[in-house]
């Protein structure tokens, strides 16, 4: 009995900020478990910065005594007043009683000068009016609940809002906003009710995140007009909605997701962000013919726009390009990129697909050294070995390669992989394999050859026809590095003279961890 007192006292004699930050890690339910440890546990609680309450209990009669034990805290802290930094309360399911419970903790809460706040309740919660007038609040969250207009709504300290799941009218928002005059983030995420939103007059807001889901097709205008804004993401506005963000002067990057957007906007709106450095665009399925004229862009990613065609990028100072989809035309002069990433995909691969394939690689070839490929199933990289006789190695002289397969759709032998990686990059001196879909596991390659681009002497037979000598007559060495999910790492090296070097690949390649 002794010992165990004395390691109670133990627990008394940790300073304070020690005590929080174990407390970091318990739920309120645990500390209600753990309240009879010792009377410095339960002082250390009441000054605790966070408050949590989250519904996980189903027997009745126990979660009614940890709300009140749960008020009972707040109130004494309100009469104290010692200030929350941050409060969240989580409930799933909210009786008139809950909703009451809430509606008190709420009002504590302000009044003890809460920082951050976070709600996540049912959508029919009314937020009361007393949260939308705090001078304290800094963060907002608010999952679920109904926003009501109010005369009275300023949150002359809120800095970042947050709104997902919410029933509000536009006007509300609008409102909400204007009377945040130090907002710098706002995110609206599967909201109802919002058939237009205007946005403007916030001299702070600086990131901007509209996402569709719920109000995707309410949505019919979005004006933003908020000449800090430097970043703007608005994705799955599935329905025809009107977008102006050219006021947005000082825009730096725009992120485009499942947009009903056409040619000509994309076109005007580009030629309207002076500063626009980060571009991008994905599954905007209305999108044909692509023009980016911006000499301030430095990155640009398209991404599965189904219907797209042909892309013009006048971008002087792009450094970085990524591309997901089928071989389309590209027309661009004079760019220097520093790093190209790649998935060219399509239903119907055929040799006349293959060939497109192959020439676009070699044209960003000619303007970057760095590349990244991708495939679905690895299927691109396998060029069928009539094309190979009259096809050009496409990245001739690019010396590192990295290639990820995404999908475990066909199940293709490493081997194989490697031999095709082979051709289009020939005498690579590294070689990366990722698997995503495996826990990213990942096979390194380091290839030492006997000569240089043309085997010295006579050509093999094997490569007559070819405009480079195949890697399997020049390959010396090969280094082999795995690296699991674990991330454990097994490396093996070997020596290849007259084995089957495709088949001692795969041998290396097998790994039992």
């Amino acid at each position: 009995m002794k010992r165990i007192e004395s390691e109670v006292d133990m627990l008394s004699a940790l300073p304070e900020p020690l005590l929080h930050h174990i407390m970091s890690f318990l739920s309120f339910q645990e500390f209600v478990s753990s309240s009879v440890l010792c009377k410095r546990w339960m002082q250390a609680w009441r000054t605790f910065p966070e408050l949590e309450y989250v519904d996980r209990i189903h027997h009745r009669t126990r979660r009614g005594r940890v709300m009140k034990c749960f008020e009972k805290i707040l109130l004494k802290r309100h009469m104290d007043m010692i200030s929350i930094c941050k409060f969240r309360i989580h409930m799933c399911f909210l009786s008139c009683h809950q909703a009451s419970f809430v509606d008190r903790c709420l009002c504590y809460a302000i009044g003890s000068h809460v920082k951050e706040l976070e709600l996540s309740l049912e959508r029919g919660y009314k937020l009361p009016q007393l949260v939308l007038c705090s001078k304290s609040i800094e963060v907002l969250q608010l999952v679920g609940c109904k926003l009501e207009a109010h005369c009275d709504m300023k949150l002359p300290s809120l800095r970042k809002l947050t709104l997902y799941r919410v029933y509000a009218d536009g006007r509300v928002i609008e409102k909400l906003v204007a009377g945040s005059p130090l907002i710098e983030y706002l995110k609206i995420d599967f909201c109802h009710g919002v058939k237009s939103l205007e946005l403007s007059n916030v001299n702070k807001l600086s990131k901007i995140k509209v996402y569709g889901g719920g109000f995707s097709r309410e949505l019919k205008q979005l004006d933003v007009n908020a000449l800090n804004v430097h970043s703007i993401s608005l994705s799955q506005l599935s329905g025809p909605c009107e977008i102006n963000i050219a006021p947005c002067k000082s825009l730096k990057r725009l992120k485009l997701r499942r947009l009903v957007i056409r040619d000509e906007w994309l076109c005007n709106e580009m030629l309207k962000l002076p500063l626009l450095e980060y571009l991008s665009i994905m599954h905007c399925n209305k999108l044909e013919s692509i023009k980016i004229s911006r000499p301030s862009l430095k990155e640009l990613l398209i991404t599965e726009c189904s219907n797209l065609v042909e892309v013009n990028m006048v971008t002087s100072n792009l450094s970085r390009f990524k591309y997901s989809g089928d071989v389309i035309s590209f027309l661009f002069n004079d760019l220097a990129l520093s790093q190209v990433d790649l998935n060219l995909h399509s239903e119907n691969i055929d040799d006349q697909w293959y060939a497109k394939y192959t020439e676009l690689l070699a044209k960003f070839h000619q303007c970057s050294k760095v590349f990244y490929l991708r495939s679905n199933t690895g299927e691109n990289v396998i060029i069928p070995r009539e094309s190979r006789q009259i096809l050009r190695p496409p990245l001739f002289g690019v010396k590192h390669l990295d290639f990820t397969v995404t999908k475990g759709d066909k199940d293709f032998r490493i081997a194989e992989l490697v031999d095709g990686l082979l051709w289009i990059s020939p005498h690579a001196e590294t070689i990366s394999i990722q698997y995503e879909f495996t826990y990213l596991d990942n096979f390194s390659f380091q290839f030492t050859y006997k000569n240089r681009l043309i085997c010295e002497g006579e050509t093999p037979y094997c490569c007559e026809s070819l405009p480079v000598s195949c890697w399997q007559d020049c390959l010396k060495e090969v280094k082999i590095e795995h690296k699991a999910f674990r991330g454990s790492t097994n490396v093996k090296s070997c020596s290849f003279k007259d084995e089957d070097i495709l088949a001692k690949i795969d041998g290396l390649c097998r790994y039992n961890p």
